[in-house]
């Protein structure tokens, strides 16, 4: 799959999600200009309500690394999105890790 029918296809979930329609179109438009080139991905990919719609709010148990009484290990519930923007942000080939999320 071509990267530019990657972005279209995640735009295409975030907006289905409840990322503006309108913002997406822009970037769709932006794109097909000027190609899947970092420039025209970034700036949306890593954007807060992006994420949220695209990835979902829901919530994930991590393990924090410290120990609390008993010698038990502590957790955190962190928003899902959070997660993968951080795992995103990591990813050396970003355009592949979102395209794990596609149907």
């Amino acid at each position: 799959m071509k990267d530019e029918t990657i972005l279209k296809k995640v735009i295409e979930k975030a907006v289905e999600n409840g990322w503006p329609k309108m913002l997406g179109n822009v970037v769709k438009r932006k794109i097909e200009l000027g190609g899947a080139t970092k420039p025209n991905y970034y700036y949306f990919i890593f954007d807060h309500e992006f994420a949220k719609a695209f990835f979902g709010k829901a919530e994930i148990e991590l393990l924090t690394g410290e120990y609390g009484k008993d010698n038990v290990p502590q957790k955190a519930f962190i928003p899902l999105w959070k997660h993968h923007i951080q795992q995103l942000a990591l990813a050396k080939d970003r355009l592949a890790y979102l395209k794990k999320f596609l149907k």
